[in-house]
């Protein structure tokens, strides 16, 4: 028996129980959506993810912090030499030390703490300040200028963030301290040194905060990088403590020309002895947690898949039973146990087939519903739209192979149990 007339002769066997062969396929197609669906939303959370990395910029920027030995002393200083090294790497377009400064911004009654961030000309492409709402970007690297986010624009008495734009904020440098031997070598608590008061025109507003790696938390604004330099030019000059500490110890902001030489020279810079932390080894980090995540959500949806194939062992077995006698008659005409063991297997293949394909279409309508939904309510919250689930070819394709694969071994043993009768009883079978 060819295959053509194997599937041609189950579809007719297949149609005579079409109630029976609708549930089971049903089943089927709930079990593959489950499966499709769970990792779907996996997929489409991490290449929102990637994509959200991709914009900010950080593929193209390697993080350098100085390595400590068991004396807790740096191995290598991370010095001008250091960076000057690190500048003569293949690739490398430039190095900037990662500047922050505790602020206090006020404009009439109304003030915040937060924390400056030295910005530089090169960053106008990262995501933050690409789409800024409200506003521009920094004309000039050392002009007196500022860039914030609309959660400080609110808290400095603006509910409406773009009139903050063009206003001039005072800014202070200045903040409490508590130390065992406190700063100059003088103890107790007192206060640093304020520098001379910030006048800083705000020139932009951004949605969201600039991610940073080793950030230690709090809102952040935008200072030109010269800027906030002077600022700490100020402080090294007025506390012996922190000019004698040098900048050695600060992080170092490594700008590549392309993305693609980050794993090269991220193993450069490790060579030389300093910690490194890049986009590239998070996401190494971030596909083990998101491999181990995806193994659950498959685990959960294959137990639905798994009920779905006792519903085609059921089926089968039933289909045996009542189709006792025609497989006397068949083996009476000639047919083989191979002949009736492949009928069997193609009915269990047909279904396993059918309801993988409505399987991946009952994951892709929810997957739309859901998406539509999320993103609607992303959008209200005033982010950008993202794709939350999507269904990759090797997915789709794994899945429907999947359950043909289970479907046809769930037949197994209702075809064997067929090909086993005996004729001469199943002619005499009611």
């Amino acid at each position: 028996m060819v295959l053509r007339d194997a599937i041609s002769l189950s579809l007719d066997n297949l149609r005579q129980a079409r109630l029976r062969t609708a549930l089971t396929t049903l089943g089927v197609a709930i079990g593959v959506g489950s499966i499709v669906g769970m990792l779907a939303i996996a997929v489409g959370l991490q290449d929102s993810l990637y994509a959200q990395l991709l914009r900010t910029g950080f593929f193209r920027r390697i993080t350098v912090f100085p390595q400590f030995g068991a004396d807790r002393q740096p191995t290598r200083q991370l010095d001008d030499a250091a960076l000057a090294a690190i500048r003569q790497i293949p690739g490398v377009r430039s190095t900037t030390r990662d500047v922050r400064l505790p602020l206090k911004l006020q404009y009439g009654e109304k003030s915040a703490s937060l924390t400056g961030n030295g910005v530089l000309m090169d960053d106008a492409d990262e995501a933050v300040f690409a789409e800024i709402k409200h506003g521009r970007f920094f004309g000039s690297d050392d002009g007196r200028e500022l860039i914030l986010s609309s959660q400080t624009a609110s808290a400095l008495g603006f509910q409406n963030a773009g009139e903050i734009v063009g206003k001039t904020v005072r800014a202070t440098t200045s903040f409490e301290f508590r130390s065992p031997m406190g700063f100059g070598g003088f103890g107790g608590q007192g206060r640093l040194p304020a520098p001379p008061l910030l006048e800083l025109q705000v020139v932009g507003v951004v949605e969201r905060e600039r991610a940073i790696f080793g950030d230690l938390g709090g809102r952040l604004v935008y200072i030109p990088q010269k800027l906030i330099e002077e600022q700490v030019s100020f402080f090294r000059r007025e506390v012996p403590l922190l000019a004698s500490l040098g900048t050695s110890l600060a992080p170092v902001q490594v700008r590549l020309q392309d993305a693609r030489e980050v794993d090269r020279v991220e193993g450069q810079i490790k060579k030389m002895g300093f910690r490194t932390i890049s986009v590239s080894s998070i996401i190494a980090g971030m596909r083990k947690g998101f491999l181990l995540v995806d193994m659950l959500l498959a685990l959960i949806g294959s137990i639905a898949l798994a009920v779905a194939s006792l519903g085609i062992i059921n089926t089968m077995v039933m289909a045996v039973l009542e189709r006792t006698r025609e497989i006397g008659v068949m083996k009476a005409v000639g047919a083989e146990d191979g002949d009736i063991r492949r009928i069997f297997l193609t009915e269990s293949g047909l279904i396993g087939l059918a309801g993988g394909l409505g399987g991946l279409l009952l994951a892709w309508v929810l997957g739309r519903a859901v998406n539509a939904g999320a993103n609607l309510y992303i959008v209200r919250q005033g982010f950008r739209p993202e794709t939350l689930f999507h269904i990759p070819f090797w997915l789709a394709a794994s899945a429907l192979g999947f359950a043909l694969v289970l479907s046809v071994f769930s037949g197994l043993y209702p075809a064997g149990r067929a090909a086993r009768i005996d004729p001469a009883r199943a002619l005499r079978h009611d």
